[in-house]
């Protein structure tokens, strides 16, 4: 977790209240650690970093995950939501998410900004004008 944590603070925008983790498989400063939020380990450590990180206590306000090849995103819901981390806004732009299903799990973070562009799921037929609203209304 020592790794893990130097990453993080590194990656802490506190002007934003922004934790940048966009291609989190080719930082080099991570290798060690086979990083994949597909996995429930590496979720749970994230989560765990998230929460104890004293640089962002009380200011963490986004997450951006984009372009980590996340499919499903109930590893990382449930290691948010268990150990409490509150973000209003969270970026998973450029992953793999093709299933729409998988945006359920997200109902519980209560997030005010959802970015999904470049997924399977933002780029299917029915992604239309209607998108953003079928998307508010499975996370309500």
């Amino acid at each position: 977790l020592p790794l893990l944590n130097l990453y993080l603070e590194k990656m802490w925008r506190p002007s934003e209240g922004l934790l940048e983790l966009g291609a989190l498989q080719s930082a080099e400063d991570l290798q060690a650690l086979a990083p994949n939020l597909n996995h429930v380990l590496f979720c749970s450590r994230l989560a765990q970093c998230i929460q104890t990180g004293k640089p962002w206590a009380g200011s963490l306000q986004s997450l951006n995950l984009s372009s980590n090849a996340i499919v499903g995103l109930r590893p990382l819901v449930q290691a948010l939501l268990q150990r409490d981390v509150r973000i209003r806004r969270l970026s998973l732009a450029n992953n793999r998410i093709a299933d729409l299903a998988e945006v359920d799990w997200l109902r519980d973070l209560r997030l005010q900004e959802l970015i999904l562009q470049g997924n399977p799921v933002a780029d299917q037929a029915w992604a239309g004008p209607q998108y953003r609203q079928h998307i508010i209304k499975r996370l309500k």
